[in-house]
């Protein structure tokens, strides 16, 4: 009787068995009653069948082909009836050739006979039931000694391309393969895989890109540990073709130059060179600039292009074919024949201003190199020193503007370009002016001198030339009575050529102060004005020198007379002699007395030229200065002659006659002309102020470095006053010298002293008129050139250094010395229309 547990349950008229077991078959009755009548029974057989389950199996190791094997597949459980089947690598096993199959209820045999190197392979048997099926697999190894499959054989390839070759085996195990290759004549070397070569494991030899290395005895070898190993030999063989290693190359040769045009090409021999140029066959022969060179190496050929003084023709695509019996091959050299840059093209002046100009320029041919810059040459084009400027421009620039210039300046101009060969031919040059400005400086060196009771004499220089800002047209002199609020009355001067201007202010009030000052003007304008100057007209007249004559002359002295100055009015009160050794220092000798009418000069040097001259005092001061006269004095020991036979006054005298009468006629000339010159100046002058007497206000005067505690001038009459030059730093006292080798102090009537400057000295206008008594000779002529260069350099703005005063004999000097009189005043001016 069967109860309710963990292994059955019972439910109305079921019957569960958990976890069915083997002892569990059996037969097993069900009962059914109802306490009513007969119970009713009925029966059943339960049979429990097992799933199949094969007992692992192996086959033997290390088998050789020719044996003899077999294994049994055997259940170790399962349910009759069973069905064995045999697979190899999943393919079903019947009993054929090698093969036998016996299958005996609860196991199977598989015999393989004999063992062949197909017989690897994995076996596997399959138990089935009606419950299912299971199965095992077991692996077969035989081993078998490696067989060639594909032996490798010599071998040829080209330089370059790619080779492969195998060395293709069979064997069980599956056999190594390795392979070698002879270096020279050593052992071979094992290879191995890197960038250019590959082996793989399948035995393949694999390079990329043949080389002229790879040629060569190679050999691979195969085994497996199963008997002998297979080993191969083979020769590969490498055909170079011509080739260039580089293709292509810039020759860059500078224009003169020789070139050398190389192209190194390998290859197997012979090889052929061919050269082109511009895809056209070069001719080389003896005559023409080029030469080629060849030198034939072990892998090859160099070959020289020479290219003898190249020049722009030369700038072309060069070519050299090369050609052997694998191949052919091409190289270009493109050559580019650099020079400097060519004139800039195209120059021109766009705008010009007083201090600046733009220009601008168009890029020349640039050599085959690039610009790397331009550079703006200019100068002075006239007047001034030559100097040249340069500014540089950027290469990326056609235009520039030039700055600080000088106004009213003439330039010249170029452009030149340069690269890194150097720089090229200047452009064509090309010439402006800039605008003018209005003169930035004053008159410079104003000095006026009382000429007589109604007349001042008015001397200056130019401001300095880079003040002129343009052309100077002419002066403005302007003069007012000192102290009143008067406006100036202007006088227009035209310019000079000389390198002092003076003016004669006439019709003026007799012993009166006036305030003189200049300034220069240009076609732009009028500069600013010069230092006003002080100074009272005289009282009455300065008296007339007399010209002085030459009496005698011996090797040590010379007399010289003249004619007395009768003036009841204004009577002399004495003659000064002014005598001067060759191009020396002007000496003076006061002659107290007015009755004097001849002195003669002692002590001087034999054969040796003098100029002499005379002057006239009165109370209001010195009068205008004779004629000067040059005597020559006799050579030592020579005995005097009658004057009228001295040739160095009877030859002066013929010169001097002569010259009076050209110098008539140039005055007749110029006369006639300068009157039309000064009725052009008037108009100028009205054009450019509107009338010929300004206002002036003095608010922006410049002023001299001079002494501050000593006045410009007391005015007092008979002495002139000075402006000192604008620029120049000048002391106001200095030491007393001759009178054209310093300064010369000068005491007016009331104790004032003034002094004349020696930036006057010799001025042209100053000299009297000089008469020659005697031809100077060679030496004479040379120091009076020497004379003319120094007065030139005396005219500039630096002082001149003090000439040392010179000591004079007692026969030269009186006993009351005086102190040197300033410089003879020169002759007033014909009247002209400034003066009107």
């Amino acid at each position: 009787m069967l109860s309710n547990s963990g292994k059955y349950a019972a439910n109305n008229n079921f019957l569960t068995i958990i976890n069915i077991q083997k002892e569990d078959q059996g037969k097993y009755t069900c009962i059914v009653s109802n306490g009513v009548g007969t119970s009713l029974k009925e029966s059943a057989i339960l049979s429990v069948l097992r799933f199949p389950e094969i007992q692992p199996f192996i086959f033997p190791e290390a088998l050789s082909v020719g044996r003899k094997t077999s294994v049994s597949c055997t259940l170790n459980k399962g349910s009759q009836p069973v069905r064995f089947l045999w697979l190899k690598d999943g393919q079903q096993l019947e009993t054929h050739d090698n093969y036998e199959i016996l299958n005996i209820k609860d196991f199977s045999m598989l015999s393989i006979n004999p063992v062949r190197q197909n017989s690897s392979g994995n076996y596997t048997c399959v138990a089935t039931n009606e419950l299912g099926k299971d199965e095992y697999t077991a692996s077969l190894l035989v081993k078998a000694p490696p067989k060639w499959i594909l032996k490798p054989t010599d071998h040829t390839s080209y330089l370059g391309s790619r080779f492969e070759v195998q060395c293709k085996v069979t064997g069980r195990p599956l056999p190594l393969i390795f392979w070698y290759k002879k270096d020279g004549q050593q052992n071979f070397v094992k290879l191995s895989s890197n960038n250019q070569r590959n082996i793989t494991s399948e035995g393949h030899l694999i390079i990329s890109s043949i080389s002229e290395h790879d040629e060569g005895l190679y050999k691979c070898t195969a085994d497996n540990g199963v008997e002998e190993g297979l080993t191969a030999e083979f020769v590969l063989t490498v055909y170079v073709p011509a080739k260039f290693e580089e293709k292509f190359k810039v020759e860059t040769v500078r224009q003169g130059d020789s070139a050398v045009l190389r192209c190194d090409v390998t290859g197997d021999q012979p090889i052929s060179i061919v050269w082109f140029k511009d895809k056209r066959e070069l001719e080389i022969t003896e005559l023409s600039r080029y030469e080629k060179f060849e030198t034939f190496q072990k892998n090859g050929v160099n070959s020289e292009l020479f290219i003898r003084n190249v020049d722009r023709r030369d700038g072309a695509l060069y070519s050299c074919t090369a050609t052997n019996d694998y191949g052919s091959d091409e190289r270009n050299i493109k050559v580019l024949v650099v020079e400097v840059p060519a004139q800039p093209l195209d120059v021109k002046v766009l705008d010009v201003w007083a201090r600046s100009a733009s220009i601008r320029w168009s890029a020349p041919y640039t050599g085959n190199s690039p610009i790397t810059k331009y550079k703006v040459q200019y100068w002075r084009d006239k007047h001034g020193p030559q100097t040249l400027y340069e500014e540089e421009i950027s290469a990326t620039q056609t235009t520039a503007v030039i700055q600080g210039l000088k106004p009213g300046t003439s330039y010249a101009l170029a452009v030149v370009a340069e690269n890194e060969i150097g720089h090229g031919e200047p452009s064509e040059t090309i010439r402006f002016v800039t605008s003018e400005e209005v003169p930035s400086g004053p008159p410079t060196d104003l000095y006026v001198e009382a000429r007589g009771p109604t007349s001042i004499l008015v001397k200056w220089k130019p401001p300095p030339k880079d003040c002129w800002n343009g052309e100077l047209k002419g002066y403005l002199v302007g003069y007012k009575p000192e102290g009143t609020n008067h406006p100036y009355t202007f006088k227009s001067v035209e310019a000079s050529t000389n390198e002092s201007n003076e003016y004669l202010i006439i019709g003026l009030t007799k012993s009166a102060r006036y305030s003189i000052l200049v300034q220069a003007f240009n076609k732009a304008g009028t500069g600013p004005s010069s230092q006003e100057l002080v100074i009272r007209t005289l009282d009455g007249d300065l008296p007339k020198s007399p010209p002085i004559s030459l009496v005698s002359t011996s090797d040590s002295a010379i007399t010289v007379k003249w004619n007395q100055v009768v003036n009841r009015d204004d009577p002399l009160t004495g003659y000064t002699l002014h005598y001067q050794r060759g191009s020396g220092h002007w000496l003076h000798v006061p002659l107290v007395s007015a009755d004097q009418s001849s002195y003669s000069l002692t002590s001087l040097q034999a054969d040796t030229l003098y100029h002499l001259y005379l002057t006239a005092n009165n109370k209001h001061g010195r009068g205008q200065a004779s004629d000067i006269i040059t005597v020559k004095t006799k050579e030592k020991g020579a005995r005097d002659f009658p004057m009228y036979l001295d040739l160095s006054l009877v030859v002066p005298t013929a010169a001097g006659l002569l010259a009076v009468i050209v110098v008539i006629i140039v005055i007749i000339v110029y006369v006639v002309k300068s009157r039309s010159r000064e009725d052009l100046v008037k108009d100028q002058i009205k054009a450019l102020a509107g009338q010929q007497q300004y206002i002036y206000a003095a608010g922006a005067q410049r002023y001299d470095s001079v002494d501050k505690g000593r006045p410009y001038s007391q005015g007092e009459p008979g002495t002139p006053a000075v402006s000192l030059a604008s620029y120049a730093s000048i002391p106001s006292r200095i030491d007393q010298d001759d009178l054209y080798g310093g300064p010369i102090e000068v005491k007016g009537p009331y104790g004032q002293v003034r002094t004349l400057q020696h930036n006057y000295r010799e001025r042209p206008s100053s000299f009297p008129r000089q008469v020659s008594k005697r031809p100077p000779n060679q030496a004479a002529r040379a120091q009076q050139q020497q004379k003319a260069q120094q007065q030139q350099q005396q005219q500039g703005v630096q002082l001149p250094p003090q000439p040392q005063q010179q000591v004079q004999t007692p026969q030269q000097a009186q006993p009351h010395p005086a102190p040197p009189p300033p410089p003879p005043p020169p002759p007033p001016p014909p009247p002209s229309s400034a003066q009107q």
